[in-house]
Formats: structure tokens, C-alpha cells, sequence
């Protein structure tokens, strides 16, 4: 089945900084691809870090590695933040397949509670805070 994200229209959706580097793979219409790092990442879209600017209003897809497996998602690129050497461009998601969309939300979740990129599995993670929490509320 596919999803297609949907933006709420008051609140914007929870967005986490990746602090390690995560590369994420671009592959245009033509057939090109394309490398960069995933800065941010949210359950609508995220923020790349290219070598250069693309241009807005592209479709791409974009597949990227979280400790859940791999991303795979269709996304428009927007307008480029930063067009230094090392550009910023936003994109938002347009589809995925359920599989994708749960290991995203996954993803994201363990990264809001603070579980590093590195660290290991999602149980284990789900273990580690829950025990912490725990912990601090026995206290």
C-alpha cells in the first residue's frame, strides 16, 4: 500500500537534527544520481546537504539508511537554503510504501528521545528508554 504524507496545517511535524552523518542517495527522472547528507529529517520532508543546488520543484527519489533499514521515498526538492559550496536543500515527501513510512516514523522517534544514529537496533532503543524513564521516575 502506498502513503502519502499530509502535512498538518497548524502544527509543523516534529523535526530531527542528525548530528551524525547520514548519507542519502538521489536519483533524478533522467536517470542521474546524486550523493548527499541528510542534516534533518521529519515525517513530511527534510533537509539535504548537496555539493550543489538543484533545482526546485524536482522530483527525486531519495533512499537513505536508518537503524531500521533503508528509506526509500519519492520527494519534491524546494527552494536551496544556502547555494555555498555546500548547499542546504529542503525537500518534502510526496509518497511511499507503508513499510517505509513506519520504518521512518520509527526512525524519528528513537532520534526525539535522543537514541544516537549509531546506536543499535529499534528494540534495544525502545529498551534503553524505557529503563531511563523508568529510572528517573523511581527516583
Amino acid at each position: 500500500m502506498t502513503y502519502f504524507p499530509q502535512p498538518h496545517p497548524k502544527r509543523r511535524s516534529a523535526r530531527a537534527d542528525l548530528q551524525s552523518k547520514v548519507t542519502a542517495t538521489l536519483r533524478f527522472e533522467d536517470g542521474r544520481q546524486s550523493r548527499g547528507n541528510l542534516r534533518t529529517i521529519s515525517r513530511t520532508g527534510g533537509l539535504l546537504q548537496l555539493s550543489r543546488p538543484q533545482l526546485a520543484g524536482t522530483l527525486v527519489e531519495v533512499t537513505f539508511m536508518s537503524r531500521s533499514g533503508p528509506i526509500h521515498g519519492l520527494t519534491e526538492l524546494l527552494n536551496p537554503v544556502s547555494a555555498t559550496l555546500k548547499c542546504l536543500q529542503p525537500f518534502k515527501f510526496i509518497m511511499f510504501e507503508d513499510a517505509e513510512y513506519r520504518r521512518l516514523d520509527s526512525w524519528i522517534i528513537t532520534l526525539l528521545m535522543g537514541v544516537p544514529v549509531d546506536a543499535p537496533a529499534l528494540p534495544t532503543a525502545y529498551r534503553w528508554f524505557r529503563r531511563e524513564n523508568i529510572s528517573t521516575d523511581n527516583g
